[in-house]
């Protein structure tokens, strides 16, 4: 774990692999002997204040600096939790993973596919490429980012995923920075 603020950010830690990975683009990471990162970043939520709604999320390939992992461990903005809690209970989450696809929810006023995941030991990011990637013409996973919080509605946890390439509606986006409280 890494202190990631700057710029007057308080909350922004990141789970960064002590081996080289480029990104969500990596190929390693759809391996089933690559360590389960999310999983990783989740059991190290303690690092914010007591009561933080959290959130772990990953970047594009194309809105990152650096070329290596990095899951930024911050507090889900207050505004994106209306957002996602709205859709909960509006039944727009996905159950599973196979209806991730179609499960599209307005965040912030953007559009993120919505997956309520069971467990934090999923391999988000092969689900990721076979639901997502391998089933819309175009994409890649260098064009995906990720965030994953808590269900406070339910069981289980939040699962979004958008990029700027597959005409999602309302329009996708390469990051999710804007929906951070660091």
């Amino acid at each position: 774990m890494h202190n990631g603020a700057k710029g007057g950010a308080q909350n922004n830690y990141l789970l960064i692999p002590t081996v080289r990975i480029a990104g969500i683009e990596c190929p390693n990471l759809l391996n089933s002997s690559t360590p389960e990162y999310f999983n990783l970043a989740y059991k190290n939520i303690h690092y914010l204040p007591p009561g933080t709604d959290w959130a772990l999320s990953i970047e594009s390939a194309n809105n990152r600096n650096y070329a290596q992992l990095h899951i930024h461990v911050s507090r889900l903005s207050t505004g994106a939790r209306r957002d996602i809690d709205k859709a909960v209970k509006a039944n727009q989450v996905a159950p599973n993973q196979g209806q991730w696809l179609n499960s599209v929810i307005a965040v912030q006023n953007r559009g993120f596919r919505a997956w309520n995941a069971d467990a934090m030991t999923h391999s988000f990011f092969g689900n990721l490429n076979e639901h997502i990637v391998e089933k819309v013409k175009g994409l890649a996973m260098g064009d995906q980012t990720m965030l994953i919080t808590a269900n406070k509605l339910g069981s289980g946890f939040i699962v979004l995923s958008s990029d700027k390439k597959s005409n999602l509606n309302p329009f996708g986006v390469d990051n999710t920075e804007f929906l951070l409280n660091k």
